[in-house]
Formats: C-alpha cells, sequence, structure tokens
C-alpha cells in the first residue's frame, strides 16, 4: 500500500509532475548559467577597461617623461645627471632615463655617466622607444 500512488490511473499525472519538475529544474540551471556568464563577462570587461586605464596612464607619463628629457640630450652627462633624477622622482611608473648618442647610452639617472651598448638601437625594439633622441 506504500506504493499505491503508482497506479495505472495516477500514471499519467505522475510523468506530468516529474515533467513539470524536469522543465523547472533544466530552466533554473539554464538562467543560473546565464546570470553566472553575464557577470563574469561583465567584470572581464570591467577589468580590461580598468587596465586599458592604468596602461594609458603609464604611457602618458613616460611619453611626458621622455619628451621633458629629449632636451637634456645634447648636454654632457655631468650637467645633466641631476635634474634626469628629478625628473625619475617625479614621474610615477618611470623608473629611468637614459640617454643615448651614436647608438651608445652616455648618462643613466640611475648610474650617471655610463657607456654601454643602447640595445633598443635596433629594429626589433623599435616598439618600445617612446622617443628618438638627438643624436
Amino acid at each position: 500500500m506504500a506504493l499505491s500512488f503508482l497506479r495505472r490511473s495516477n500514471m499519467p499525472r505522475l510523468l506530468a509532475s516529474l515533467l513539470c519538475c524536469t522543465a523547472l529544474i533544466l530552466i533554473s540551471l539554464a538562467t543560473l548559467y546565464w546570470q553566472t556568464w553575464s557577470l563574469t563577462r561583465q567584470q572581464a570587461q570591467n577589468a580590461a577597461e580598468r587596465a586599458m586605464v592604468q596602461i594609458d596612464s603609464a604611457l602618458l607619463h613616460s611619453t611626458q617623461a621622455a619628451r621633458a628629457a629629449l632636451p637634456l640630450a645634447s648636454r654632457p652627462c655631468a650637467e645633466v645627471a641631476r635634474e634626469l633624477r628629478v625628473l625619475v622622482a617625479t614621474s610615477p611608473y618611470v623608473r629611468s632615463v637614459n640617454l643615448s648618442r651614436h647608438g651608445r647610452l652616455y648618462c643613466s639617472s640611475i648610474f650617471d655617466e655610463i657607456d654601454l651598448i643602447d640595445e633598443l638601437q635596433d629594429g626589433q625594439h623599435e616598439r618600445f622607444k617612446l622617443n628618438a633622441v638627438t643624436r
């Protein structure tokens, strides 16, 4: 008698109830999936927009520092080393400014006078250069 609801006369109602429950569960899962996907997509888009703003800000400050250093490029390192350090200290995102002449770095805001090959002179690193300096 415990399984009296399984009589033949109740089977259509039982199947209809199971079908409704299954449909409700599937609709709920589909809705949950769509909401999760939408939320994740929106969060990713917000994170990408914040990253773009930060990158733009870093590039803007770097470009401003490069433009400020451009007039110093033709002068001897002993005269401009202090100005380079002040420029780096007052520019967010900028860690150092180097001056180059004839393919060689001759002055750095970190090390003052130096003599190194300017590795950014070859074409493969062209995208990393902000401004060409006078040679």
